[in-house]
């Protein structure tokens, strides 16, 4: 399980290269895991590392 402080440290590390559209620095905050989900505004929930990273390269 994750403490508080590291969840915030991603967080804001993820925030930080999305403003800066680096997904490789993205990427490198993310669990390389079947198990991970994200949704983007207005779209359905997507499953797996492979489809999330996908979706970022296609919008950014």
């Amino acid at each position: 399980m994750y403490d508080e402080q590291a969840v915030l440290q991603a967080n804001e590390a993820f925030y930080a290269a999305f403003a800066d559209a680096d997904i490789s620095a993205m990427v490198a905050v993310w669990a390389y895991d079947d198990d991970v989900a994200f949704t983007h505004p207005g779209w359905n929930v997507l499953t797996g590392y492979h489809d999330v990273v996908e979706s970022w390269w296609s919008i950014l």
